[in-house]
């Protein structure tokens, strides 16, 4: 069982960094990005923020809590993914 989580917290966190730097307007490298990332850094602003969460929700069937969609609430791509973490399991 710990192994599957381990699995799937991969392959959440990589698609994660796919969604978030698909939406910002310059070519990053994604091997380049750890949880340490700040969004903000790779060009994450708030608009293209809300264009990827709305793609998690849908590609997760997941909702975002409305108080959380703050650009500020997720200043790292490690607060992203554990929050994308937590309201998939």
């Amino acid at each position: 069982m710990r192994i599957m989580e381990v699995k799937m917290s991969g392959s959440i966190e990589e698609r994660v960094k796919e969604i978030v730097t698909s939406h910002v307007d310059f070519a990053v490298d994604i091997n380049s990005i750890d949880k340490n990332s700040y969004l903000d850094v790779i060009g994450v602003n708030s608009i293209n923020f809300i264009r990827a969460v709305l793609q998690l929700e849908e590609e997760y069937s997941i909702q975002f809590d409305i108080d959380k969609l703050d650009f500020g609430t997720f200043e790292t791509f490690g607060n992203l993914i554990k929050y994308v973490e937590e309201l998939v399991s």
